[in-house]
């Protein structure tokens, strides 16, 4: 019973961490339509908000976001060696093993 309660808390954790990066799509593209730009949306205080105060602490300081004129990605880690990655590709974060560095797509 202890581990189907361990897997339903991480499922509802994952489930959780992957709305919350789905917000972010709405907010580039808000962004996006006051800029017409993609380039600051990552330092963008008001397009983070919502995303970051739905965050520990940790996590604050470990999620990546890079941005240009006409992409942008943003991952974040959960657990210890999955990351989810969203860009102004994709509709859902996608899982990868490893975070983003400098780019600005997932994969």
């Amino acid at each position: 019973a202890t581990s189907s309660l361990s897997q339903a808390r991480q499922t509802a954790n994952k489930a959780g961490m992957k709305a919350n990066v789905s917000t972010l799509t709405v907010a580039a593209l808000l962004y996006f339509d006051a800029n017409n730009s993609y380039s600051g949306f990552c330092d963008d205080a008001d397009s983070f908000e919502s995303f970051k105060s739905r965050l520990s602490a940790d996590d604050q300081k470990n999620y990546v976001c890079n941005d240009s004129a006409t992409q942008w990605a943003v991952s974040i880690p959960f657990g210890s060696s999955t990351y989810f990655c969203i860009d102004n590709a994709v509709q859902q974060p996608i899982e990868t093993s490893s975070a983003l560095k400098d780019q600005t797509v997932c994969q």
